[in-house]
């Protein structure tokens, strides 16, 4: 009985949208989602656009939480990104504004909505990491976007791939929160640093793993069943003596983790030389991600899209990978030689993570001409000014 009722709500609705994009379009409405509210690339290119005082328009966004406050105090209108039930405004809005901007969640798809003619559905992309498509199927309900953006040569083909549409649906022209990397001032810098108590003076590292859970089947990896749900250190014990070597290079080591896996008990627990960096803290004291990105001595990392990011700021790399035969089985590489693009220092095994750091600490980078070589292969362009290509694009 619930799926029939389902069915028909699923119906009823793109009825509703249809009825609706009888209505004229309206020039001056632009839809923004993001993972995580306010917040990635949607953010980014949103705050762009206040900034240049785009006074005309009328911003929407789309929110999982309505709780969740825009970080600047300009004038939008928050709607619930989903309902279970009908929303007659919700699917209004959807029909009749021009743009829909989104980096995560495909509302036209999910609905079943055909967008109309001079529509424009523009997916910012959520990033371009070392991973297959494995279990992913667009073939019989295609992506709605009419283009998506990429940073580089690799990326394009590698999103175009992972959503099974040409090439030329791809658009080169760089990720807006890739222009924080380049357009922060220094007392925004220096603000951030006081607020997130990170003591510039130290080697600070930023630690982000991929999250490898997922409601898609084939996109978990649940080989990972251990007490910390990290590669590499599988126990607190392991977690503690990392520490400890921490403490003794008299060096920090800031650990970004999928909101759902920073719950876990063993993170609740304080390390003196492990810091723990929640969503749910950034968006409190009004901080996104790649705001913070910038101010570490190396990342640490994986199969993560951070890391083609992280190549722009000309820092070592660490690359965690004591997993990689199990991860390539379980969820699929890209591209098949992915391991010939993570230039800086491979780790299968816990000494050579050591070895690495002890590296960066006494400030050596010796993969730095590799990472020059290969890093307009991902990035066409270093300028800070992707989110001005992009307005200029949609003509906003």
């Amino acid at each position: 009985m619930k799926q029939i009722i389902k069915k028909i709500l699923y119906e009823l609705k793109k009825m509703i949208f249809n009825f609706f994009s009888l209505l004229p379009l309206r020039n001056d409405y632009v839809i923004f989602e993001s993972e995580g509210d306010f917040s990635d690339n949607s953010y980014a290119f949103f705050e762009y656009l206040i900034n240049q005082k785009k006074e005309k328009y009328r911003f929407f966004w789309f929110l999982d939480d309505l709780n969740n406050e825009c970080p600047c105090s300009y004038k939008i209108k928050k709607i619930k990104k989903r309902y279970k039930y009908l929303n007659f405004y919700y699917i209004y809005l959807l029909a009749v504004s021009k743009f829909y901007i989104y980096d995560h969640c495909d509302l036209y798809r999910e609905g079943g909505f055909k967008k109309r003619n001079h529509q424009i559905l523009l997916y910012l992309s959520h990033g371009f990491g070392f991973k297959s498509s494995k279990g992913s199927d667009f073939s019989i309900n295609p992506p709605s976007f009419d283009k998506m953006i990429a940073t580089g040569e690799i990326p394009a083909k590698g999103n175009a791939n992972w959503f099974q549409v040409d090439l030329n649906k791809t658009e080169i022209l760089g990720y807006p929160r890739l222009d924080y990397f380049f357009n922060e001032t220094e007392s925004r810098k220096k603000e951030i640093l006081k607020i997130l108590n990170i003591d510039s003076e130290k080697c600070n590292f930023l630690w982000m793993p991929t999250f490898r859970k997922s409601i898609n089947k084939f996109l978990s990896e649940d080989y990972i069943e251990n007490e910390t749900g990290l590669p590499l250190f599988v126990t607190k014990a392991k977690l503690n003596q990392f520490n400890e070597y921490m403490k003794e290079k008299k060096s920090m080591c800031y650990l970004k983790l999928h909101h759902l896996q920073a719950e876990l008990p063993i993170f609740q627990t304080s390390y003196s030389h492990i810091r723990i960096i929640r969503d749910d803290e950034l968006r409190e004291k009004k901080i996104q991600l790649y705001e913070m990105i910038p101010l570490f001595n190396c990342l640490i990392s994986d199969y993560s899209s951070i890391t083609v990011d992280y190549l722009l700021l000309d820092k070592p790399i660490i690359y965690i990978l004591d997993d990689y035969k199990k991860y390539k089985e379980s969820r699929g590489i890209y591209p098949e030689n992915a391991l010939d693009y993570m230039v800086g220092y491979r780790i299968f095994e816990e000494k050579e993570l050591y070895h690495a750091i002890e590296d960066i600490v006494e400030e050596k980078d010796i993969y730095r001409t590799e990472r020059n070589d290969i890093l307009p292969l991902f990035h066409k362009y270093r300028d800070g000014n992707s989110s001005q290509r992009i307005s200029e694009y949609l003509k906003l």
